[in-house]
């Protein structure tokens, strides 16, 4: 089957780069796309510089592909640098091909050729969580989804009022290089922050909607100013009329300090008519039921992962990744594709390490899933011990422990 997949990028003919569209479109369910649609996105193709994998139909070639694939890079924030990553997305399978291999032989084609151009690591978000951790891929990154009572009760503790800024309300149209530039300033210090594709631009300015199949036209957008009236955080939001009580739904918003992030809420809790806010992609470390004085008016609606990491040069992406302690040890990854499989020999000093591949008997081993969910501090040591993905002498998993558990969870708030 890997034979007959045809490669496709921003130079190969539109009509083929058309079928690509419709068909994920297909795939996930969506209406079937529009011209207008595909006109937005097709420029999206060139400013990420997409590769497209898909099966043309042998028995209608003038159809559907059967399958699709797409893949681009941009960079990772692993907490010590940007990383270059490997970003997956847009991959189907008709139901019509299934269990042929067609997504192996995608996936495969596709890592191979990142690992052989030097990337060190691959990543996606995924609509079903048991198709891919047979490639490598595990969960590395997780968000809540939250719900805040901002009625007469919301208020936050006695001393933390925004005295120092101001919120100003903006058009979506004219906001994208100032909240581009809140963002970058995010994504360059947040471990776990992946960059952004093209198509945030379309909806956060209101260019064109998706899901209404059209422009823009409910999202409604705040930045907050710091006292040199510099942007230092913002928020998108839409309002939810349908519910009761009225819901603000934020879409994104971003805080690069405290006092943006109590400004924005305040300002959020201040609007007329509304009593509840929802947001999907809260951190899980969020401060916000710890500065409200009603925590009970926080609730926590769900948690899922977000980012799945594949390490694809472990030793690059051990090296650019924090350690919390000082300390060596050597771990072992399996890799049943190839890419990261051999032992590692970490030796940490002052937050970094240096690691190199070793001959030396492996005092800690792991399967490839395992490492990549381990790898940014999605998990720890102690809950993968006990969900039995973890071997190594008690003291050596104790050390391995001190040594790579982070205090604070990484976060991304982009999906691809």
């Amino acid at each position: 089957m890997a034979d007959e997949l045809l490669t496709l990028t921003k130079a190969s003919p539109e009509e083929q780069i058309r079928a690509f569209f419709e068909a994920t479109q297909f795939g996930f369910h969506m209406p079937r796309a529009t011209d207008d649609a595909f006109q937005h996105w097709l420029p999206t193709v060139t400013t990420d510089d997409i590769t497209m994998r898909v099966l043309p139909d042998p028995d209608e070639p003038d159809g559907l592909p059967v399958a699709t694939f797409a893949s681009f890079d941009k960079t990772i924030q692993t907490g010590l640098e940007l990383l270059p990553a490997h970003m997956i997305t847009d991959v189907t399978v008709s139901p019509t091909h299934r269990r042929r291999g067609l997504l192996r032989a995608m996936m495969t084609a596709d890592l191979t050729g990142a690992h052989d151009a030097g990337l060190p690591v691959a990543a996606l978000t995924v609509t079903e969580a048991t198709i891919y951790g047979r490639f490598g891929f595990g969960p590395g990154t997780f968000q809540q989804s939250v719900e805040v009572d901002t009625s007469v009760k919301f208020a936050h503790r006695p001393g933390l009022a925004d005295t120092e800024g101001r919120i100003r309300m903006v058009k979506p149209e004219a906001s994208w290089d100032m909240i581009n530039k809140v963002f970058t300033r995010f994504h360059a210090t947040t471990r776990g922050s992946i960059d952004r594709p093209d198509h945030y631009r379309l909806w956060l300015t209101n260019e064109f909607d998706f899901d209404a199949d059209g422009k823009g036209r409910k999202l409604r957008l705040a930045v907050h100013l710091d006292a040199a009236g510099e942007c230092d955080g913002y928020v998108a939001y839409e309002v939810d009329r349908s519910t009761k009580p009225r819901t603000i739904k934020v879409g994104d918003m971003i805080a690069l300090n405290r006092t943006a992030r109590i400004g924005l809420w305040e300002f959020l809790a201040s609007i007329d008519l509304v009593e509840r806010i929802t947001v999907g992609n809260s951190p899980l470390d969020d401060p916000l039921p710890w500065s409200i004085l009603d925590r009970r008016g926080y609730k926590i609606t769900g948690v899922t992962d977000n980012l799945w990491f594949r390490l694809l040069d472990a030793e690059r992406c051990l090296g650019a990744r924090p350690w919390l302690t000082d300390g060596e040890i050597v771990l072992g990854i399996t890799d049943p594709m190839g890419f990261a499989d051999g032992s590692y020999a970490i030796r940490a000093a002052d937050g970094r390490a240096a690691v190199t591949r070793t001959t030396d008997p492996s005092e800690v081993t792991v399967d490839i899933e395992t490492a990549s969910s381990l790898w940014l501090g999605g998990t720890t040591t102690r809950r993968m011990v006990e969900a039995g993905r973890i071997s190594g002498s008690p003291e050596a998993i104790t050390r391995f422990a001190r040594l790579s558990d982070l205090h604070t969870p990484p976060h991304s708030i982009t999906f691809f």
